[in-house]
């Protein structure tokens, strides 16, 4: 998936930010995002979704057209709670908390990576 036109990238992620800046690195991802928020960041930490919340304002996307793509039960929560639209790839410590929860549509749960470039090219589409 190439990033689309006027389309900005942030991560929110429960890590801190030493251990954020060394995975990116070691991915070669340092300029990838336009914002990285972090659990320094915030004072409260997933499923809250204050980081979100500062995700969005620092890329003065409103929350309602912003998607997340998230693995996790408390991150999928904090996501919701802001007012994004998710995506969840399950991974397989997640996946029958994530399946059971209820908290999104089966066609949002992604259990197989290779699917979800696809699925986040489909809602981009459909958002244009």
């Amino acid at each position: 998936m190439s990033r689309r036109a006027g389309c900005r990238l942030a991560l929110a992620t429960v890590s801190h930010c030493d251990q954020t800046r060394a995975i990116l690195a070691a991915l070669q991802m340092t300029t990838a995002f336009d914002f990285v928020a972090t659990q320094d960041d915030v004072e409260e930490p997933k499923p809250d979704p204050e980081i979100y919340l500062l995700a969005t304002h620092q890329l003065a996307v409103p929350a309602t057209e912003a998607l997340a793509l998230e693995d996790s039960p408390s991150g999928l929560k904090s996501a919701l709670a802001a007012g994004l639209d998710v995506v969840t790839v399950t991974t397989p410590f997640t996946r029958d908390s994530i399946h059971h929860s209820q908290l999104l549509p089966p066609e949002r749960i992604v259990d197989n990576r290779a699917a979800v470039i696809p699925l986040f090219d489909q809602l981009l589409k459909a958002g244009s």
